[in-house]
């Protein structure tokens, strides 16, 4: 047991923003994975860069599609209005881009396809990805790719 069977990594190189209120999906942070068994692991790993304006509020969660049930895997609990995010904050400088790095084991129990999605919202401004917020046309503003990799990790 323990053992890596197979591995599925999504690299997106382009930028993605929103100003959505609500979670929506950023697009190409998306990966599927049909385990070979039903009691394998999915190890979860998410790297990405992103920005926003000083002082707003932003949120990310991760989303498993799997027989058309959707689910939220390594999120919390939710309490009234607050929802489950695997991370929540406000940019703490003004348009300084921050790294968001996930790690999570999931366990679909299952051998359907589970297709994994990051999903994200912002309070009232605009929220990027894969590029600093002002997006100054100057070497120093430098644009990043968006990492997703699903393991497989045989029981």
């Amino acid at each position: 047991g323990g053992k890596v069977n197979q591995v599925v990594s999504v690299f997106k190189a382009d930028t993605f923003s929103t100003t959505s209120t609500s979670m929506t999906d950023v697009t190409g942070v998306t990966a599927a994975i049909t385990p070979s068994a039903s009691d394998s692991k999915v190890l979860i790993t998410v790297s990405m860069v992103v920005s926003g304006e000083g002082g707003y509020l932003y949120s990310l969660r991760l989303k498993r599609v799997l027989n058309s049930v959707t689910t939220y895997p390594g999120v919390g609990t939710a309490a009234g209005s607050r929802i489950p995010s695997f991370y929540s904050s406000a940019s703490q400088a003004a348009y300084a881009p921050w790294s968001i790095n996930f790690t999570f084991l999931d366990s679909p129990a299952s051998t359907l396809e589970s297709t994994y999605n990051v999903q994200c919202m912002v309070e009232g401004s605009t929220f990027y990805v894969g590029r600093s917020y002002t997006d100054t046309d100057n070497a120093l503003y430098g644009r990043t790719g968006s990492t997703i990799t699903l393991t497989e990790i045989l029981a």
